[in-house]
């Protein structure tokens, strides 16, 4: 019988178990950012949109654009969820998602992303755990 914890370190060794969390965590983070170049490498690039600021009641951070054929949303944050949603639904009703009352609303977690392609034209919102939250929002015209 092995002395070694699932942890990957000797039984009781707290650290190494630690260790291999933020590793596979890193790794996790790695892998998303190299399948976000993927994503970008094949969006005919329009811009790129750094809002350092978005608070914790739903606003605007992107208005419509009828050209616009696909967005990304990033959240560059390591420790703060964003949520975006478009300003109305398909019906024309005003969407707030928040925290507490998210439908129409679409979570995007630290260091995650959210692609949008086709039907994106529409001006879209987003609200933050935390106020001065960033997000970065890239957009493709072609």
């Amino acid at each position: 019988m092995s002395n070694v914890d699932q942890g990957g370190g000797p039984a009781g060794d707290t650290g190494s178990g630690t260790f291999i969390a933020v590793l596979r965590a890193l790794l996790t983070n790695v892998s998303k950012l190299v399948q976000l170049q993927r994503i970008v490498n094949t969006l005919p690039y329009g811009g790129v949109l750094a809002v350092n600021n978005v608070g914790t009641a739903f606003a605007q951070v992107i208005p419509a654009d009828q050209s616009r054929t696909a967005l990304v949303f990033h959240n560059p944050s390591l420790t703060t969820s964003v949520m975006v949603a478009p300003m109305v639904d398909k019906n024309g009703a005003a969407l707030a998602p928040t925290f507490a009352a998210p439908a129409g609303g679409m979570l995007i977690l630290p260091t995650d992303y959210l692609p949008i392609s086709g039907n994106c034209q529409a001006a879209h919102g987003a609200v933050a755990q935390i106020a001065s939250s960033p997000l970065t929002i890239i957009t493709s015209t072609f």
